[in-house]
């Protein structure tokens, strides 16, 4: 696992929850308005935390934090991500993953695990599931089917499972919040949708 961050105590992450948050380094997107760019953009990278030293902090806090939350950067991303998830459960944690959907083999691969390995999905939902439009939001381009694909495993878990949406004043119109709140209402088994509004809106991080 590559580690670039580690909020050793949080109780907003994972409302009801008394947790730590680790960030994995490496992103697929380059959303215009991402404040997590020391996990994104390589020039930029921050320093990795050797993951025994993660591991070691985490052993050490079994029974006083409730769960573990995985974010990034993306963390579907890491080729290991899924033993890691399994030495978390060994020590008895919860374990919720932050996602942006685009990875959904990956997901799948999670989300069928038996007996399960996580204990809640929250997946950012940037834009319309239109090309032109999620492909601006994310900053490159994006599989639309594979955005559909995680979106339909995660309508289908049988854990909580969190949408979140970022709007942009100057990007979303009216018409795309609608769009977006139409994709949630259809997902009859998702627990709820976040809509949050960024203050100060970013130029595109990368020109393509």
């Amino acid at each position: 696992m590559q580690i670039a961050g580690l909020t050793k105590l949080s109780l907003v992450d994972w409302p009801g929850k008394v947790c730590a948050v680790v960030f994995t380094r490496g992103c697929n997107f380059r959303c215009p308005w991402c404040f997590n760019l020391s996990l994104v953009i390589p020039e930029l990278y921050a320093p990795l935390i050797p993951q025994d030293t993660v591991m070691n902090y985490l052993y050490a806090r079994r029974g006083f934090l409730d769960g573990v939350v995985i974010t990034g950067g993306e963390p579907t991303l890491q080729n290991d991500l899924l033993d890691f998830i399994r030495l978390l459960k060994s020590w008895g944690y919860q374990v919720k993953i932050d996602t942006n959907a685009s990875q959904s083999a990956a997901l799948q691969k999670i989300l069928e695990c038996k007996p399960p390995v996580i204990d809640c999905l929250a997946i950012d939902l940037k834009a319309p599931l239109e090309p032109d439009k999620y492909n601006r939001a994310a900053g490159l381009p994006v599989n639309i089917k594979d955005l559909k694909q995680s979106l339909r495993l995660a309508a289908c878990s049988a854990r909580p499972v969190y949408l979140r949406t970022t709007i942009i004043p100057e990007f979303h119109s009216q018409e795309d919040i609608k769009e977006i709140k139409n994709i949630y209402r259809n997902l009859k088994k998702i627990n709820s949708h976040l809509v949050q509004v960024f203050q100060e809106y970013q130029p595109p991080l990368l020109k393509r």
